[in-house]
């Protein structure tokens, strides 16, 4: 397995703004077993490579005002947002539209896309900031990235690859 910490040059990525689909991470977790700590997550990226610009995009049922301003203090901007909800009773969580608009708007303050999250709908968008001359990381749950995104990227990486640095310890 690649090595995060010595396997990847994060040098060779230039100045790096991320961009985190908090409900990609949410609904990953269950599957890794185990749980992401953020303050962990921004100090790693931070440490290793030149995090010029990092947004998280949180969305739920109820916002945790608390989580909320954890995930400010620890330097991230939030952007949040009620889930709708539809007549079924269906929730939609969705800031995809969001995401995609402040990549755009803040491509000249980075040379590489870093998203967290897997959806297909991303596959364009990296596409699109491929031919401003951008590359792209995506990290994601190793079975919840699109084959459309894969072939975009030019780096994949998966939460296992980050879990001895990242873990949240606290939790029982």
């Amino acid at each position: 397995m690649l090595d995060v910490t010595k396997d990847v040059d994060w040098a060779s990525f230039g100045r790096i703004g991320i961009f985190v689909d908090s409900s990609n991470v949410f609904h990953s977790q269950p599957k890794m077993g185990w749980t992401v700590d953020f303050k962990k997550f921004i100090q790693f990226l931070k440490k290793r490579g030149n995090v010029t610009k990092i947004i998280i995009y949180y969305c739920r049922a109820k916002l945790d005002e608390r989580f909320v301003g954890m995930l400010g203090a620890a330097g991230y901007e939030v952007r949040k947002k009620l889930a709708k909800q539809y007549f079924n009773g269906q929730l939609k969580a969705d800031m995809d539209v969001n995401l995609t608009l402040d990549a755009v708007r803040f491509m000249s303050l980075y040379d590489t896309f870093f998203l967290v999250g897997g959806d297909s709908d991303f596959a364009p968008l990296v596409e699109y900031l491929k031919t401003h001359n951008k590359k792209s990381i995506v990290l994601s749950y190793r079975d919840a990235i699109s084959g459309e995104l894969l072939d975009q990227t030019d780096l994949f990486l998966h939460f296992d690859m980050f879990e001895k640095h990242i873990k949240r310890r606290d939790l029982i």
